[in-house]
């Protein structure tokens, strides 16, 4: 018995048209009885790249997903598991320079989250636990001077500080008084 798997591709090119924008749709199913995964390819009226996708065989977002600017950089990173953002989000500006870096679990901010500025220095240091702020969160300028810090627990604010103002007062709810 022969236990090498047949997999064959079946092409399917279908032309869309919406919001100002011509839409092709490249879908490449590589099947067995088990795996079906198919990739999901749309482009801009001007022929550049959009979105870069994989779908898993129910049709949920699966690997790694690529979206582009209108110049053709890349803009955003994404990595899913099952229709879920998993692990690493990453983007980019239109010139190809890292905007932001962060790690989610389950579409839910799960640890560090740093943006950067242009210069690639950081702009801010974020945290979150379950999609939730929480921990230090910290805002620098353009040329790595911190600006401004504010602690978080469970999503509510409970320190502010400003390098123009300094310590600021807050109400139970984290608002600044």
């Amino acid at each position: 018995m022969n236990n090498k798997r047949n997999y064959k591709p079946i092409r399917l090119i279908l032309v869309g048209y919406g919001l100002g924008l011509v839409t092709y749709y490249l879908i490449t199913l590589f099947g067995s009885s088990e795996y079906n995964y198919s990739r999901y390819l749309e482009k801009k009226a001007n022929g550049t790249p959009h979105i870069d996708a994989f779908y898993n065989r129910l049709w949920k977002r699966q690997g790694v997903e690529k979206t582009y600017h209108d110049n053709g950089a890349i803009e955003c990173l994404v990595n899913y598991n099952n229709g879920l953002i998993d692990e690493l989000f990453v983007s980019f500006y239109d010139n190809g320079d890292l905007e932001s870096v962060s790690f989610d679990k389950n579409n839910k901010r799960n640890g560090r989250v740093l943006y950067f500025h242009k210069n690639y220095i950081v702009k801010s240091d974020e945290h979150y636990v379950n999609g939730l702020k929480h921990g230090d969160f910290k805002y620098y300028d353009s040329i790595g001077i911190l600006t401004d810090y504010e602690k978080y627990s469970n999503h509510v604010r409970t320190y502010k500080w400003s390098k123009e103002k300094g310590d600021i007062k807050l109400d139970k709810y984290g608002n600044e008084q």
